[in-house]
């Protein structure tokens, strides 16, 4: 804000007024580059035309108490489930495996649970955080369903990156993965290339990049497979970096497929098992994103940062004294959401806190869903500095504007929160 603001030159508006006053700036679809201007001028900094600067006061369009009139929504939904161990066994579907994976897909941000592995070396149980493990795409086993597997011999100082290097593909690909199939699946090694360089130049595209083909493994002998797999690996002396490889398990992004309401215990219960249905045991360990909405009908609806103690209280059924301690630690991030200081959603991560032992909560607003997408490894629309600059004002940034105005037309903004 302008050094030279004070209170004189201050316009007090309700978030719908602040709203209201930048469609009126913005005008109609055909206006000119100057009243758009004015409008972005005003998003950003609140500035306007007159020299004076809008202030939003959240309080005044707060709903607490909610008004008596609206009808809050409540839906529950499980959106994502991940696990680890180390037997492929867990799975019983068939799954698509990478010959050639695609780095992309390697895990590589916190996920903000831990694994123990058994360390044949030293014979010692060791706790790992999966995403600092060197890993690989090993397959898939539906749409958004990840097998991934990973190389805890790997973990060095020295190592800064969490990916498998080219040379250690070909390693474990030649002289495991390849083996394995012929000893397991015999008839269908024609369907496997020779080699992982093969793999590398049956992929390659004529654009460049990799396409990434996948051969099946069939369910019913990937017990089997499992174990010669790790046999092929502890037998051979240049594969002792690959030893005590354990799995990763994940399915996201499944919200939409497992919504029910809150109270239905039954509907909870029914959900839950859909989302456990291609694994062979349920009762293992399993990190599940339980996600709540609430949404109230043609309204967008915000978190206030001074709510954020009252949410995670509630949320981890804890007193009031340990949400504040929560809220104050540096692992709690706020994520402002609309230029509004006093408007926030909130990330952090938790050492098993609250009755249902979380390891994680978040809350957010349903707004992202217009740009985000799931899948390919990036889950957003990126914007490089050439889309920033082509067009004037840029094609990109008319593009979006045009996809939040249709957005706010028709649709509701939630609430969300999910705990891990």
């Amino acid at each position: 804000m302008n050094d030279n603001f004070i209170a004189r030159d201050r316009v007090d508006m309700s978030v719908r007024e602040f709203v209201k006053k930048f469609t009126t700036l913005q005008g109609p679809a055909d206006a000119g580059t100057k009243e758009q201007m004015q409008a972005a001028r005003f998003a950003v900094s609140g500035r306007l035309p007159n020299n004076k600067w809008a202030s939003v006061n959240v309080e005044n369009n707060c709903l607490s108490p909610a008004p008596a009139s609206a009808e809050i929504e409540f839906t529950r939904d499980y959106d994502s489930l991940i696990g680890f161990g180390s037997a492929l066994s867990k799975v019983k579907v068939d799954i698509s495996v990478f010959p050639n994976p695609n780095p992309a897909l390697n895990l590589k941000k916190d996920v903000h649970v831990t694994h123990t592995y058994h360390n044949s070396h030293s014979d010692q149980a060791e706790t790992v955080s999966p995403h600092k493990v060197p890993n690989t795409m090993f397959g898939s086993f539906g749409a958004r369903h990840n097998l991934r597997i990973f190389f805890p011999r790997l973990v060095s100082a020295a190592r800064k990156k969490s990916d498998v290097e080219t040379e250690e593909l070909a390693g474990f690909y030649d002289h495991a993965l390849r083996p394995a199939i012929d000893r397991v699946y015999p008839g269908t090694l024609h369907n496997w290339p020779g080699s992982f360089h093969t793999a590398q130049f049956r992929d390659m595209r004529r654009s460049g990049g990799f396409s990434n083909s996948s051969v099946i493994l069939g369910r019913r002998s990937l017990d089997e497979f499992d174990a010669v797999l790790r046999e092929l690996v502890d037998a051979e002396d240049t594969m002792a970096w690959a030893k005590d490889y354990f799995w990763g398990f994940e399915i996201r992004g499944l919200k939409q497929a497992t919504k029910h309401r809150m109270g239905d215990e039954t509907a909870s219960q029914r959900e839950l098992e859909h989302l456990l249905k291609e694994f062979e045991d349920p009762e293992e360990t399993w990190y599940v994103d339980v996600g709540l909405e609430i949404g109230i009908k043609e309204k967008a609806l915000a978190w206030m940062v001074r709510g954020h103690a009252a949410i995670v209280a509630e949320a981890l059924g804890i007193d009031e004294a340990a949400a504040n301690a929560i809220v104050a630690k540096t692992c709690f991030a706020s994520d402002m959401s609309s230029c509004i200081e006093q408007l926030a959603g909130f990330r952090t991560a938790l050492l098993s806190v609250g009755i249902d032992l979380a390891v994680y909560l978040q809350a957010y607003l349903s707004d992202k869903t217009q740009t985000y997408h799931i899948g390919g490894g990036i889950n957003f629309r990126a914007l490089s500095i050439m889309m920033a600059l082509h067009g004037n004002p840029p094609i990109f940034c008319r593009n979006l504007l045009q996809v939040l105005q249709d957005a706010s037309a028709v649709l509701d903004v939630l609430l969300r929160i999910e705990m891990r």
